[in-house]
């Protein structure tokens, strides 16, 4: 019998000698010993990293694809999509790996993943409630243009219809050729009404002091941007440019209590009162939300050329 616990003190001996010294070699080497001591731990933690990679590869590829293939979005555009979609993974990542030393792979792997996964799921759902939009086209004529002004005209008109895109994964392509222009949807399509009037808009715009028809107070021209408004009644929100200010500015107070007639290419959408003084932002209200959606896309694009007509393809 002592033989037998003498060579198994002596084993013991050895197996923690050999312990200590790999223990040792980790500790100089940086690399920690419980790699050596729990290869499942590692096994798990690149399977975790793996599927980390691959969910974010899904997720880029899912969101660019879209506005690839579609065409119509600009580089900055683009650019900025692809930014976008790092952003929140990439910021997983990023405090995963400042995490403590002390907490496991798998547990800062988990991070990124379960990132990565719900953006995923996000994205998926995002790419397949887009897809109920459906696609289309609509073709204009354009009359009054020299071939030169036609590249910039398309995208006048491709700026306009954009405008009406309510999700961010659709796209818009457009093909100008002669005397037509053909606008394609990838992954939406506007309402055919709505589209059709903002693409034929003279985009003139007139606030006029009642009761006098040629007091005019404002124009297009004194609009810097133009959004729908928010709130229970439809209205139409601009911010004016420098030259709108000055005008405002130059009538003071004695707009208030002032009825506004409000024109939209030739015809009286509005009637609001002035109920505080007007300094750079105002409201109109209007008619509808496809009124406000639809004035703001189009001021928002610019102006066409000078004696510029559009007109729906038959």
């Amino acid at each position: 019998m002592l033989p037998n616990l003498g060579s198994s003190h002596i084993y013991h001996q050895e197996y923690s000698t050999c312990n200590m010294k790999t223990q040792a070699a980790a500790a100089e080497t940086g690399y920690s010993s419980v790699s050596f001591l729990k290869p499942v731990e590692t096994k798990a933690s690149a399977a975790l990293w793996m599927a980390a990679v691959v969910s974010l590869f899904a997720l880029v590829t899912l969101n660019m694809y879209p506005a690839i293939v579609g065409g119509g979005i600009s580089t900055v555009e683009l650019v900025g999509r692809f930014l976008g979609t790092l952003a929140v993974p990439g910021a997983a990542l990023w405090f995963a790996s400042r995490s403590p030393a002390g907490k496991s792979q798998r547990a800062k792997v988990k991070v990124v993943l379960f990132t990565c996964a719900g953006f995923l799921a996000l994205a998926v759902a995002t790419s397949l409630s887009t897809y109920a939009y459906g696609s289309g086209s609509i073709v204009v004529r354009v009359a009054g243009a020299s071939p030169t002004d036609l590249p910039a005209i398309s995208k006048v008109l491709q700026a306009r219809v954009d405008g009406l895109r309510t999700n961010w994964v659709g796209s818009t392509s457009v093909e100008a050729s002669g005397d037509t222009v053909n606008l394609t949807f990838s992954g939406w399509a506007p309402n055919q009404q709505l589209a059709a009037a903002v693409l034929q808009s003279n985009r003139s715009l007139r606030l006029i002091v009642a009761p006098s028809s040629g007091d005019v107070l404002l124009t297009e021209a004194d609009v810097s941007d133009a959004r729908p408004g928010i709130g229970a009644r439809a209205k139409l929100d601009l911010r004016l440019n420098e030259s709108g200010m000055n005008k405002l500015q130059a009538r003071g107070a004695g707009l208030v209590g002032k009825i506004i007639d409000v024109y939209w290419d030739d015809q009286l959408i509005s009637k609001p009162r002035v109920d505080a003084p007007l300094v750079r932002d105002i409201a109109i209200t209007v008619p509808g939300e496809g009124y406000a959606v639809g004035i703001a896309a189009i001021l928002r694009a610019g102006a066409l050329p000078p004696g510029v007509a559009v007109t729906l393809a038959q």
